[in-house]
């Protein structure tokens, strides 16, 4: 497994290392502009309803004590040769796999999106 944080910017990268860390990049960038196609993002909720065809998985993690600590979001945009692109709230950071490699970034968040608080608040309908 190949980790592209340390050849990034090298100019022998793959076409799909390149798409990778784009699609990577691409996510922080609206997380961290409030942004999505250009168009304002309101809030979390309004974030994760512009992704909701691309979601695949949203996975809580919550203690013995039913205390929400954190979730995930995975995403993957189609086709069998896109990554997986896993939004990590707990350390907001963004994975972003495909094909044995990686690739990770720490984001963010803009004032009018707090997708941590957005999954607590989805937490309240899970049965504990």
């Amino acid at each position: 497994m190949t980790n592209l944080n340390h050849i990034k910017k090298e100019p022998d990268l793959k076409e799909y290392q390149k798409q990778l860390i784009s699609q990577v990049d691409a996510i922080a960038k609206e997380i961290e502009t409030g942004k999505f196609y250009n168009k304002r993002i309101k809030s979390a909720s309004d974030y994760l309803n512009s992704l909701d065809d691309d979601i695949c998985n949203i996975v809580h993690h919550i203690n013995q004590n039913g205390e929400y600590l954190g979730g995930e979001i995975t995403v993957s945009f189609g086709g069998v040769v896109e990554p997986d692109i896993t939004i990590h709230t707990r350390s907001n950071k963004i994975v972003g796999f495909m094909r044995g490699d990686h690739y990770t970034i720490r984001y963010c968040e803009h004032e009018n999106i707090d997708l941590d608080e957005a999954l607590k608040d989805l937490s309240k309908y899970i049965d504990k």
